[in-house]
């Protein structure tokens, strides 16, 4: 049996859920400050696993040399990946978007797949030439943002 009490408490927790104020600069400055470095990261990683598998399984793969080339080039990896960042969280704050479940994940993976795509393919073409390799470069930097939006977003954006 459910007392008064019960019932003004559960209303009381939900009340306080709603009126709780969303995180927007939390999210603003996590994705500033982190997006272009952890996608840039994510691209160097599979470029050294690519790299190795070619050599052979596991036996070209230099750990160490990899844990040195995080930290290496850190201001141009994020002034390179702020722009797409940054438009991925204000796009993020717009909808209030809460990571509730496996679709909100989703859409927020497909979010920064989106936004990072055309920053990449304007690069590409800056080169001056367009081919496949290019094109998977692209859709490999896509993918990076990808993982950084799930990466960030798992980090700034509320759950519920």
């Amino acid at each position: 049996m459910v007392s008064k009490s019960d019932k003004n408490l559960n209303l009381m927790l939900k009340k306080k859920s709603i009126n709780k104020p969303y995180p927007w600069l939390k999210v603003l400055i996590g994705f500033g400050l982190l997006g272009g470095w952890v996608g840039a990261n994510v691209i160097v990683f599979t470029l050294f696993l690519f790299e190795s598998f070619l050599r052979g399984p596991w036996q070209g793969f230099d750990f160490q040399y990899f844990i040195e080339n995080i930290f290496e080039g850190l201001v141009v990896k994020v002034t390179i990946g702020l722009l797409p960042a940054l438009i991925t969280a204000g796009i993020v704050i717009y909808i209030k978007l809460y990571l509730r479940t496996f679709r909100d994940w989703l859409a927020l993976g497909l979010l920064g797949f989106v936004v990072t795509i055309p920053f990449s393919l304007i690069a590409m073409t800056m080169v001056g030439s367009m081919d496949l390799e290019l094109f998977l470069l692209a859709i490999l930097v896509g993918l990076s943002g990808l993982f950084s939006a799930i990466i960030i977003g798992g980090l700034t954006i509320p759950k519920s």
